[in-house]
C-alpha cells in the first residue's frame, strides 16, 4: 500500500514523513511509528530532509525549500506571518493575531491545519502565560516535541 510519502526519517522527535506535489513540499508531518514509503528517488526529497535532519541535530532552521500549501486564505496569511518570525524567537498567539486583525483562537486554529510542521514553524508561536500547544494537542508528548524544538533554536 503506496501511502504517498515520497520519503521519511526516523528523529529523536519521532518520523518525519515527507510528501511532495509538482517539485514542491506540501506535507512534512511527525508520525510514532515509520509509515509506509513509496519508492521515490527524488532529490528534493532528499535535499529536504537532509536539512531536516541537519535542523534537529543543530537548530539552524531549514529556510528556501519549496512549499507548496494548500488552505484557506486566512491559513495561509497566518503561515506567511509565521515565516517571518526568526529562529530563536516566539510570539504569543494574542501579538500575532494583533498584529493580523483576528483572535488568538484563530491564529492556534491556522496553527493546528500547518501541513508543513517544522518548516512553517508554528511552534514558534506561544501562550500568553506558558508554551501553549502545538499539532492540536495541549498536553502530552506534542508539546514536549514543542519545547524541545524551541530549546534547539534557543541553543543554536
Amino acid at each position: 500500500m503506496d501511502t504517498g510519502f515520497d520519503s521519511t526519517l526516523e528523529t529523536s522527535i519521532g518520523w518525519v514523513a515527507l510528501r511532495l506535489q509538482d517539485e514542491h513540499v506540501c506535507e512534512l508531518t511527525l508520525l510514532p511509528e515509520k509509515p509506509r514509503v513509496s519508492d521515490s528517488d527524488n532529490p528534493l526529497a532528499e535535499k529536504v530532509m537532509q536539512r531536516v535532519r541537519h535542523y534537529l541535530d543543530t537548530g539552524v532552521w531549514p529556510q528556501n525549500l519549496p512549499l507548496k500549501t494548500h488552505g484557506t486564505e486566512f491559513q495561509e496569511r497566518v503561515w506567511a506571518a509565521l515565516m517571518d518570525i526568526p529562529a530563536g524567537h516566539t510570539v504569543t498567539y494574542g501579538e500575532l493575531a494583533q498584529r493580523l486583525g483576528t483572535s488568538p483562537r484563530a491564529i492556534g486554529g491556522a496553527c493546528r491545519a500547518n501541513p508543513v510542521l517544522l518548516l512553517i514553524p508554528c511552534h514558534r508561536v506561544v501562550a500568553a502565560h506558558d508554551k501553549g500547544g502545538f499539532a492540536g494537542y495541549r498536553s502530552g508528548p506534542w508539546v514536549d516535541i514543542k519545547r524541545s524544538l524551541l530549546q534547539l533554536e534557543a541553543d543554536g
